[in-house]
C-alpha cells in the first residue's frame, strides 16, 4: 500500500541540474569539468575563499565567544546599515534621508522570497514580469509567494546571440500599470548581456511613465566588472530618479558565503514616514518564515566592512576573482576559433560575469556530457568559472566536436548549433551543399554572401528551405520551379525584375492598401510599420501580415531582430520566418504579448508604492 507521501506519481523526477550534479559526482573520468553550479572556482578548480574573509574569520576568533542567542528581528544593524551602503552608497540620498529600510535575509534568494511576499500580500501586486530568458528559480519564488500572473519580457535575441533592447522595451511599454518588473543589475543570469548605462536610463524613463514597480536583483556585485561601484550603478541611478524600489542582495558570490546564506533586502521609499510601515510588514513576513537569521556570516561580513584595511583587501579578491573569469573568456574564444568550431564566438567575450549564453543546442550539449565528460545545461548555459587554464583548450575541442557530432556527419549547416546560434558564417564556400532538397527548415540555410549560383534553386525544394538568401539579387530567379504563389511570392503579373522585395523603397511607393493587387510590391523591406500593411482578406502567402495583427509588430522589416517580429497570427512556420536570413523560431504562446494599449502616464513614481500600505501600525 502506497504512503501518504508518495503522492499521485510513481516516483519524483530529479531536475536536470540536481540529475547532472549526481551524476558528475560519479563520474570516475579524469578529463570531467563541472560547468554547472553558479559558484566560484579558482584556476585549480577548487574553491576559493577570499583572503579577506579568512583575516576577518581569524580575528572573530579572538573576540568574546557568542552566546548564540536569537539574532535581532530583521537581522544585525550594524551589518544591515554597512551594507546598504555597499549597494547604495556611502552618501546615497536615499540613505541619508532614512527612507531605507534593510532586512537580512536568507541569502539573495531569501531576499527574493521576503520581497515578492511583500509585494502580493502587502502591495496587492499580481502581476510580475522577468527576463527571457532568467534564473531558473525566479519563477519558483514568485509562484510560491502567490504570483500567478507572470510574464515576460524579451531579452535575449536568439538569432544574434545578443541583447534584444527593443523587445525589451516594447514588452515593457504593454505591461499593465502597477506590474512588478525583476531587472538583474549586473551580470545577467544566464545571458552575461547587460545593459548599457544609456539603455538604463531609457528602462528607467519607462518604468516611471508606465508606474511599474522595480525589483533589483543584485546577485553578483563586483563579479561583472570587478568594481563594487560600477557593478551597480543602475541601482543608484534609480535611487537619483526618484523611483521606489526593492532591491535583493547577496554576499554568496563576492564574498564567497554561500554556505552561510547572507543577502539583504532593501526598500527604498519615497519619503521616511513610509519606512515604519515596511519594517512591521517584512517582520510579519520574517516571523512567519523563520523567525530570525543566523549569526556568523553578517558578524564576518560585518568585520570586512567596516574595517578599511580589510575592506581593501576584499576589494583586492573581488578583482581576482572577475580578472580570472575575463581571463577564461579571452582564452576559450581564442580556443575556439583555433580550433575551428563552427560559428562565430564573439559573444563568449561579448557577456559578463559569471555565465555564459553558449548558443550550443542540446543535441550538441548532450555529446558534451556523455562524450567528453563536460557537464553544463542542456540550455547551452556555461559557468566561466569552471573554465580554468588547465582545460579550456580540452573544452574548446569538445564544443568543436559536439557540434559535428551533432550534425550526423551533415557538416552544411551545423545543426548543432542551435537556433539561437544560427550563425552559418559569411564566405562558406559554394561546395558545402547547403540548401540541398529535403534539407529541413532548421538547419540554417540563408547563409549571407552566398552566391546565387550556388544551388539554392532546387525543383521542388520546401517553402521553408532555401527563399529569401540575403544578397540574392531581385533576378536571380526567386520564383523556384513547382513553387506555389504564396511561397515564392509569383505576385500576379509582376516579371521576376519588378522589384518585389527592393531595400529602402520609400514607404509611399507600395502601401499594401485595401484591394490593391498581390502584384503591386507589397513586401518592401524597410516599409514603416505604420504603412497600412495588415489588409483583410490578403492570403497568408502573399502579404503574410494577417488581419488583426499589432502594428507594434512590425512583422518583416528587413533587419528585424528575431525577438522583434514574431507575433503572427495564425502564420504558417514556412510563410513567415525568414526575416532577411535569419531562422526565426515561433515563440510559444507564453511568450506572446498582445496587449499593446497604453496603460496611462504618470511623471514619477513618487510615494506610489507606500501609499497603498496600510496605516495599522507604525514602528518608531
Amino acid at each position: 500500500m502506497a504512503g501518504r507521501f508518495q503522492g499521485n506519481g510513481s516516483s519524483a523526477s530529479l531536475t536536470e541540474l540536481s540529475e547532472l550534479r549526481r551524476r558528475y559526482a560519479s563520474d570516475d573520468s579524469d578529463q570531467k569539468v563541472e560547468l554547472l553550479m553558479g559558484a566560484y572556482r579558482h584556476d585549480d578548480g577548487l574553491p576559493w575563499v577570499p583572503p579577506a574573509v579568512r583575516l576577518a574569520e581569524q580575528q572573530l576568533q579572538e573576540d568574546a565567544p557568542s552566546d548564540h542567542q536569537y539574532m535581532p528581528f530583521l537581522g544585525d544593524k550594524e551589518f544591515r546599515l554597512l551594507a546598504s551602503r555597499v549597494v547604495l552608497g556611502q552618501n546615497s540620498p536615499a540613505l541619508l534621508e532614512g527612507r531605507v529600510v534593510c532586512a537580512q535575509t536568507l541569502g539573495g534568494t531569501g531576499a527574493l522570497s521576503m520581497g515578492a511576499r511583500f509585494l502580493h500580500q502587502v502591495l496587492n501586486c499580481r502581476t510580475i514580469y522577468f527576463s527571457s530568458p532568467t534564473w531558473q528559480i525566479h519563477e519558483s519564488v514568485f509562484t510560491a509567494a502567490g504570483f500567478r500572473d507572470v510574464r515576460h519580457y524579451r531579452y535575449w535575441s536568439a538569432s544574434g546571440l545578443s541583447l534584444d533592447f527593443r523587445g525589451m522595451m516594447e514588452d515593457l511599454e504593454a505591461a499593465p500599470r502597477d506590474s512588478a518588473v525583476l531587472l538583474q543589475a549586473c551580470a545577467h543570469n544566464p545571458t552575461g548581456m547587460d545593459l548599457s548605462r544609456d539603455q538604463w536610463r531609457r528602462v528607467a524613463d519607462l518604468v516611471q511613465e508606465k508606474k511599474l514597480l522595480p525589483f533589483m536583483d543584485c546577485a553578483y556585485q563586483g563579479f561583472a566588472s570587478g568594481d563594487l561601484d560600477n557593478d551597480v550603478w543602475p541601482v543608484r541611478y534609480f535611487v537619483e530618479r526618484g523611483i521606489e524600489f526593492l532591491c535583493a542582495q547577496s554576499f554568496s558570490k563576492n564574498m564567497g558565503l554561500y554556505d552561510e546564506r547572507l543577502g539583504c533586502l532593501l526598500v527604498v521609499a519615497s519619503h521616511a514616514a513610509s519606512c515604519p510601515h515596511v519594517v512591521f510588514h517584512l517582520e510579519q513576513i520574517e516571523l512567519a518564515a523563520y523567525l530570525t537569521v543566523p549569526r556568523h556570516g553578517s558578524r564576518t561580513a560585518a568585520r570586512i566592512l567596516r574595517d578599511a584595511e580589510l575592506c581593501q583587501q576584499w576589494k583586492r579578491d573581488i578583482a581576482a576573482m572577475s580578472g580570472r573569469v575575463r581571463r577564461m573568456r579571452e582564452e576559450l574564444r581564442r580556443g575556439l576559433e583555433e580550433v575551428g568550431a563552427p560559428g562565430s564566438w564573439s559573444h563568449i567575450t561579448d557577456q559578463i560575469g559569471m555565465f555564459s549564453y553558449t548558443g550550443l543546442s542540446p543535441e550538441a550539449v548532450k555529446h558534451m556530457v556523455n562524450d567528453y565528460h563536460v557537464y553544463m545545461l542542456s540550455s547551452g548555459r556555461m559557468n566561466m568559472c569552471g573554465v580554468t587554464s588547465h582545460n579550456v583548450s580540452y573544452i574548446a575541442t569538445a564544443i568543436r566536436n559536439s557540434i559535428l557530432r551533432a550534425t550526423s556527419g551533415d557538416a552544411k549547416h551545423l545543426n548543432g548549433l542551435s537556433a539561437s546560434n544560427k550563425k552559418l558564417q559569411n564566405g562558406t564556400s559554394a561546395g558545402d551543399a547547403k540548401h540541398l532538397n529535403g534539407m529541413s527548415p532548421g538547419d540554417a540555410k540563408h547563409l549571407n554572401g552566398m552566391s546565387t549560383g550556388d544551388a539554392k534553386h532546387l525543383n521542388g525544394m520546401s517553402t521553408g528551405d532555401a527563399k529569401h538568401l540575403n544578397g540574392m539579387s531581385t533576378g536571380d530567379a526567386k520564383h523556384l520551379n513547382g513553387m506555389s504563389t504564396g511561397d515564392a511570392k509569383h505576385l500576379n503579373g509582376m516579371s521576376t525584375g519588378d522589384a518585389k522585395h527592393l531595400n529602402g523603397m520609400s514607404t509611399g511607393d507600395a502601401k499594401h492598401l485595401n484591394g490593391m493587387s498581390t502584384g503591386d510590391a507589397k513586401h518592401l523591406n524597410g516599409m514603416s510599420t505604420g504603412d497600412a500593411k495588415h489588409l483583410n482578406g490578403m492570403s497568408t502567402g502573399d502579404a503574410k501580415h494577417l488581419n488583426g495583427m499589432s502594428t507594434g509588430d512590425a512583422k518583416h522589416l528587413n533587419g528585424m531582430s528575431t525577438g522583434d517580429a514574431k507575433h503572427l497570427n495564425g502564420m504558417s512556420t514556412g510563410d513567415a520566418k525568414h526575416l532577411n536570413g535569419t531562422f526565426m523560431s515561433i515563440p510559444s504562446t507564453t511568450e506572446i504579448q498582445q496587449n499593446g494599449t497604453s496603460l496611462g502616464v504618470a511623471k514619477n513614481n513618487v510615494n506610489y508604492i507606500f501609499n497603498k500600505l496600510p496605516n495599522g501600525v507604525y514602528i518608531p
